[in-house]
């Protein structure tokens, strides 16, 4: 199904900026006996709204299949990358915000809960989880990490306060990119939040990879690609606002984001944004995806070429394997025969 509608500010303004054609999930892994199987394929195309400037997919897809919930296999703490970054995003935190033990932390999308025990660890607070991937909650019981099963929204917030509490700090890391309903997972946050209470989060930053041409990070589990300016326009729809953004070396460069409610004013100071915004602008152009989608199709010719190179190799490889192999079969046949005829000369 095509998107009519912007997922921030509604508009019916879209402009197709990037199509990458037509392709299965991305984490859509089969089984061995299932390889003769046709997948189904989805349109991979990114529209830019001309209103709010929020960059999305174009292609409507079902968010239980593109993650295949009941058998996740991604975990945040499967690299010494991965657990490095999360110290760091823990310390950064804790820092920034001046937290305490008396501070309640939820996280959204928290995984197997690496996150949130050193969270624990650090603190000793008391924290909650929530993530969409029924084994992943399984995985984070297990370990001691409380962690709830559902598909984020505000819906889902107001019932998770009502089973549990509110929270001094929210944070959602490489989650909030994959939302159907970023308004709606915003609004939910703020359901979540105490007063005073802060969002933190981190999503892939839409101008590292337009700039590095890049593109690895556009799949369809992840439904928009942000930057500072939709951000904005996001969080102050949702009465958020940003005290600080920072671009840190994650997923091919990620942007960390503290934001506060709007009506709260805390010691901490508003950050000014506009160099941020200034650099954005070329994001908003059409010559900007002119060049990128030249790119694209430059790299996939020469990944093309490069496959086709080494699958004449691969070919050229395997013949030489067979040769030897039917040299060596050869080879031992005479061996055989000889040994065979020796072996009647003997006897006679």
């Amino acid at each position: 199904m095509k998107r009519e509608n912007c997922l921030i500010c509604n508009s019916k303004n879209l402009i197709k900026i990037l199509d990458l054609g037509s392709h299965p999930f991305a984490d859509t892994f089969i089984n061995k006996d299932e390889q003769h199987n046709v997948l189904p394929v989805y349109n991979l195309s990114c529209v830019i709204c001309d209103s709010c400037k929020h960059v999305q997919t174009e292609c409507i897809t079902d968010s239980t299949e593109r993650y295949n919930l009941f058998d996740y296999s991604y975990t945040s703490s499967n690299s010494n990358t991965s657990r490095n970054h999360w110290d760091s995003f823990c310390k950064s935190t804790i820092s920034m915000l001046s937290l305490n033990k008396d501070c309640k932390i939820c996280e959204i999308g928290s995984n197997d809960g690496y996150l949130l025990s050193q969270f624990k660890t650090q603190l000793g607070s008391y924290i909650l989880g929530i993530d969409a991937s029924r084994s992943m909650c399984d995985i984070a019981n297990k370990n001691g990490i409380t962690t709830e099963w559902c598909v984020f929204n505000k819906k889902q917030a107001v019932d998770i306060v009502s089973n549990y509490d509110k929270y001094d700090v929210v944070v959602a890391n490489n989650v909030y990119n994959h939302s159907d309903d970023p308004v709606s997972f915003t609004e939910g946050v703020g359901e979540l939040l105490k007063e005073g209470g802060h969002f933190v989060f981190e999503v892939p930053y839409w101008k590292n990879s337009v700039d590095s041409g890049k593109i690895d990070q556009v799949y369809h589990e992840h439904v928009s690609y942000f930057t500072v300016t939709s951000l904005i326009k996001l969080l102050e729809n949702c009465n958020f606002e940003i005290i600080k953004a920072e671009v840190v070396d994650y997923h091919g460069g990620s942007l960390r984001v503290f934001s506060r409610r709007a009506k709260h004013k805390d010691n901490l100071s508003h950050c000014d944004l506009q160099n941020y915004l200034d650099k954005e602008k070329h994001l908003f152009l059409k010559h900007t995806y002119d060049e990128l989608n030249k790119n694209v199709v430059e790299v996939v010719k020469k990944n093309k070429e490069l496959a086709e190179e080494n699958q004449e190799k691969l070919e050229k490889a395997l013949d030489k394997i067979d040769e030897g192999l039917n040299t060596m079969k050869q080879k031992y046949m005479e061996d055989k025969l000889r040994a065979e005829l020796a072996f009647k000369e003997t006897r006679v």
